[in-house]
């Protein structure tokens, strides 16, 4: 399968499964109710950051499936030097998240009251049921994206949501717990990691469970590349985490939905964009000489680049009135739109730089990329920690634009060392200015939904009207731009 029907099915499996997850969100809003809902997704996003505790291994696994993908020998051994890491490993992550979360919340009455001590913590185990059978089941999707077939990790995903989609409408209709919620995530977990096996042994009988070897060398191997990817995903997972727990902690535990209405809605669009480019990992894993690196960057990466600035404009821009109408009439959460558009600074900066940061992952620079999460998750939970303790205010949030924003500086400046391009040339193919423009866009229109509630729809056909203009001055620009983006997608 070619890299642009891969973009394609990724792309198209990622909007069905965030509808889907919007449409659970709103269901559970409704089951549970705004307090034992924010009690689910702390516990959510704490499995979420235990998840990410995989030393590397699954960026890792897919990297080096492609790099040894004619040598079938030295892939077993990798593959199962892989799969015992995951097993063993995951073992000692799903203990660790067990203590963390009995002492940070379970036993923390200020989040979790003594009337729901019971039920959350039986709920919190079979998340950790949830949580092994998924790391387990990343190993066997890591191995099909790997070998290229993204298709199959598709459908696997598409029936996961799914399934949890069905058991969160008859936890609804049947007035279920958090409990039966938890035990639906793990059904349908279990479901996930069956279909990935099969699907493995079927498609490729050649790396067939039974034929993995572990051999320590392979494992050595591993680690030099993973230990730093682990080490920026660890902190990247560590994000959410965290600022749900300083705004339970030391702001409103009742304004956690609200928050994580415009992170779902803002960080979903900017996935949308990232999954449809997931390839670009495993293409640029396979160029080694810097003249090919250059010229990856210089056309590919910048034609994704432009591509971002469009598509920021359109889905931020141009949809905004959409949004506004969906948090408060079918949400009835209005204060989640302002936290989505400080939200839509930062993602915006990351939809443009994200070709960038994922071809440095690709060829080697995840120690760089560490730095910067460190970066990004010091300066975002500092500016929000003084902001809500010393202000009252959730408007530290923009924390992660400003990191965003250094971070993207520094890729740059990475790139420009490391291969010797430029800045002014990167910037140039990259076209900062519209990028630039559009963020001062996005910086006005958070100042006057700050300042005008009553006007707020007003203000956001304003601001739509604005980024469609910005369009229609871009017009020529974007049909060149899809055109040589098909051609991007077919020549990597």
């Amino acid at each position: 399968m070619n890299n642009r029907k891969n973009s394609i099915w990724l792309g198209s499996q990622y909007l069905l499964v965030l509808f889907i997850s919007l449409a659970n969100l709103k269901l559970n809003l409704m089951a549970f109710g705004v307090e034992l809902f924010s009690i689910w997704l702390m516990l959510v996003s704490l499995w979420g950051l235990a998840g990410s505790l995989d030393f590397g291994f699954g960026t890792s696994t897919i990297r080096f499936v492609a790099l040894y993908k004619e040598n079938i020998p030295k892939m077993l051994k990798i593959l199962g030097s892989s799969l015992v890491f995951y097993i063993f490993f995951g073992l000692l992550i799903l203990l660790f998240i067990l203590g963390i979360g009995k002492k940070v919340y379970l036993d923390n009455h200020t989040l979790i009251s003594l009337q729901l001590q019971s039920t959350v913590t039986t709920t919190f185990l079979y998340m950790a049921g949830q949580f092994y059978v998924t790391y387990l089941s990343n190993f066997f999707k890591s191995i099909l994206e790997g070998q290229g077939f993204f298709l199959s990790s598709v459908i696997i995903n598409i029936v996961n949501s799914l399934l949890i989609f069905a058991f969160s409408l008859m936890i609804y209709y049947q007035h279920g717990t958090i409990l039966h919620l938890a035990q639906g995530y793990l059904t349908a977990s279990i479901i996930g990691l069956v279909l990935s096996i099969l699907i493995v042994e079927i498609r490729y009988p050649l790396i067939s469970i039974r034929k993995l070897k572990f051999e320590g060398h392979s494992l050595v191997e591993i680690f030099k590349f993973s230990s730093s990817v682990q080490l920026t995903y660890f902190m990247n997972a560590s994000i959410d985490p965290l600022i749900k727990y300083i705004i339970g902690t030391f702001y409103d535990k009742n304004f956690i939905p609200s928050y994580e209405i415009a992170r779902k809605f803002a960080s979903a669009i900017s996935g949308l964009f990232h999954t449809s480019f997931k390839f670009l990992l495993t293409s640029s894993s396979s160029i080694s000489s810097t003249s090919d690196k250059a010229s990856f960057v210089l056309n590919t990466l910048s034609k994704t680049a432009q591509f971002g600035v469009l598509y920021s404009v359109l889905m931020f821009g141009v949809l905004s009135p959409f949004y506004l109408f969906t948090f408060d009439k079918l949400y009835g959460q209005a204060i989640a739109y302002p936290i989505f558009m400080i939200l839509c600074l930062s993602e915006t900066v990351n939809i443009f730089g994200s070709g960038l940061y994922t071809f440095i992952v690709g060829t080697g620079g995840v120690r760089f990329l560490a730095l910067l999460q460190l970066l990004n998750i010091t300066l975002s939970s500092t500016l929000l920690l003084v902001s809500v303790h010393y202000y009252n205010s959730y408007y530290g949030l923009i924390g992660f634009f400003l990191s965003s924003s250094i971070g993207s500086l520094l890729m740059t400046v990475y790139i420009k060392k490391g291969i010797g391009i430029p800045l002014k040339v990167q910037y140039k193919n990259m076209n900062l200015q519209w990028e630039t423009i559009f963020i001062i866009c996005l910086l006005l229109n958070l100042t006057f939904v700050s300042m005008t509630n009553d006007l707020t729809i007003i203000v956001q056909l304003a601001f739509a009207s604005v980024s469609v203009l910005f369009i229609f001055l871009n017009f020529q620009r974007i049909y060149n731009l899809i055109i040589r983006r098909k051609e991007a997608i077919n020549e990597v």
